[in-house]
């Protein structure tokens, strides 16, 4: 699960719900690892959503790639902020993430649109 919880683990019965109690903090959840772990895409998840846009195997530069791998992150991290209201650090992150995709879809737009329609059409993002 997580390297924090490990053999330090302690299920509180003193309250109605469970209290995991961890080395490095308390939760009511679960260890903080965990929810960094529902945040992150995985390796799998980066491969299907850049899969179809990439231009080479080894490409992780061009914007195409980028601009999917962000609408992949953007997707989920908005599904977290749905469940987590008050989480104003993810938020933040989010809303750069939101602006670093519209500075590289202006670029992809200003050196290809071809490509760019192409992507927009794909991806289903507004243009």
């Amino acid at each position: 699960m997580c390297e924090h919880l490990g053999e330090n683990v302690a299920l509180s019965t003193f309250f109605p719900f469970d209290i995991v109690w961890c080395e490095s903090r308390v939760s009511f959840v679960g260890c903080s690892c965990l929810a960094k772990k529902m945040i992150m895409l995985s390796g799998v998840q980066k491969e299907k959503a850049t899969k179809a846009l990439k231009r080479h195997d080894k490409d992780t530069g061009s914007p195409e790639y980028q601009i999917a791998l962000f609408t992949e992150q953007i997707k989920k991290l908005t599904e977290h902020l749905k469940i987590n209201k008050k989480d104003f650090h993810s938020r933040r992150g989010l809303l750069k993430m939101v602006s670093k995709r519209r500075r590289l879809m202006a670029y992809l737009q200003k050196i290809n649109e071809p490509a760019y329609k192409k992507l927009i059409k794909k991806l289903g993002i507004k243009g």
